[in-house]
């Protein structure tokens, strides 16, 4: 029987970059790369007694911090990925919307997954992003910006609180304001928009301005969704036919 590693490599329909350095976010020479995989889980793991859902691959054991050139990353079954997707995940989404630069693997499903991301995008992904943001702003302001357990404590002597943290709530709202406003995200970031989480980041913006900035966030992202130009709801019923008619010309050309 394959291990869930060789299931996730045979099967792999898209690998994309994701994380600070595919967002035009991350710092020189202090990130590791972060990859988020797709793959089409064979019929024993759909029809028979065994279950699929993702493989995660570190470099380091876990628990252990990644350190900067780490690759690591998580795969998950298309079914899953699909899950998470119309429930709105914002970091499942970014694959959809990665420039083709970012694009490590891909095979003619994960093309049909990414031209037809349309299928998956609704004001639930507004509701899910703030959700994320509320999170990370609280770990944030924990311990005045030290977080709830200090993950980070280089930035937190060099700077004072997680300017990373705090990048990263201004990404979310930032990008899900965009999404919300204009059915697209920019992966990477909006040059404009790059430059504020760089700033936030490099410790060039006080821990004050943005707990503010991120508030405004949270109240523009709140109004961005209630006027989205996206739909209610994701459209089901055509996931519904996407994964249905993958895994069945997949499992047809297996047994032909």
């Amino acid at each position: 029987m394959m291990s869930d590693k060789e299931l996730s490599e045979r099967y792999l329909v898209l690998e994309v970059e994701v994380g600070s350095t595919a967002h035009g976010t991350g710092i020189s020479g202090e990130e590791d790369v972060d990859l988020l995989g797709v793959c089409m889980e064979p019929p024993e793991c759909v029809y028979g007694l065994r279950r699929f859902t993702h493989y995660e691959f570190r470099a380091r054991p876990q628990g252990e911090r990644g350190r900067p050139g780490d690759i690591e990353g998580k795969r998950y079954s298309l079914r899953r990925f699909a899950d998470l997707a119309i429930r709105g995940n914002p970091s499942v989404l970014v694959p959809l919307f990665a420039h083709p630069k970012l694009v490590h693997h891909v095979k003619s499903t994960g093309d049909l997954l990414r031209n037809q991301r349309k299928m998956f995008l609704s004001k639930a992904v507004g509701y899910a992003t703030l959700g994320y943001l509320k999170a990370q702003y609280l770990a944030m302001v924990k311990n005045n910006g030290q977080g709830k357990d200090v993950k980070r404590p280089e930035l937190i002597e060099k700077y004072g609180w997680d300017t990373k943290c705090g990048g990263h709530c201004l990404r979310l709202g930032l990008q899900g304001i965009e999404l919300m406003t204009t059915g697209w995200m920019s992966v990477p970031m909006q040059e404009e928009h790059r430059q504020e989480v760089l700033a936030v980041r490099t410790g060039q913006v006080t821990f004050e301005q943005v707990c503010a900035r991120i508030t405004e966030l949270d109240i523009a992202l709140k109004r961005a969704v209630v006027d989205s130009v996206l739909p209610d709801e994701p459209d089901f019923a055509a996931v519904n036919q996407f994964l249905v008619k993958q895994y069945s010309w997949l499992y047809a050309k297996r047994y032909e």
